[in-house]
């Protein structure tokens, strides 16, 4: 993520996780930024590492991704890092498109199934997850219907 994606913007981290996107931001003269995940310990831990860095335009909340309870079009900037493979895209993708503000700007990185180096790590790793994830990595399919909400 560049510098001046986050200045002056609300930010999410979306699914923040150890929350590095979240203080990042925070530390680049976002004007809110927010860590949002399932997990309190992520949450707990983000806070921590907020205050160690004395950051005071941060938020963290423990939320369902798929129903954050966010604003209606109240996010200038979502990162979603490596973790839109772990939800249902038909709950996620009009979430996201409803809290993000006219506008907006969303950033997602994830492994595609189309990339053959993917494929090949995801084959000789399967006990690095669960049944659900091995059926679930991002397609083209997905992308058309991520097209459906975002411009892509």
């Amino acid at each position: 993520m560049d510098k001046k994606e986050a200045k002056g913007k609300v930010f999410l981290d979306y699914a923040c996780g150890y929350a590095g996107n979240a203080l990042f931001a925070a530390s680049n003269g976002a004007s809110l930024d927010i860590g949002l995940d399932i997990s309190n310990v992520s949450i707990e831990n983000a806070r921590l590492k907020a205050k160690e860095q004395k950051l005071s335009n941060t938020y963290f909340l423990q939320a369902d991704a798929e129903d954050t309870k966010i604003p209606d079009s109240s996010i200038d900037v979502i990162i979603c890092s490596g973790m839109l493979h772990h939800l249902d895209l038909s709950f996620a993708f009009p979430e996201l498109r409803r809290i993000l503000a006219p506008n907006g700007k969303i950033l997602a990185v994830e492994s595609l199934n189309y990339n053959p180096f993917i494929k090949l790590y995801r084959f000789l790793t399967p006990d690095m997850r669960t049944e659900w994830e091995k059926h679930h990595i991002l397609s083209n399919k997905d992308l058309k219907f991520a097209s459906y909400f975002f411009n892509v």
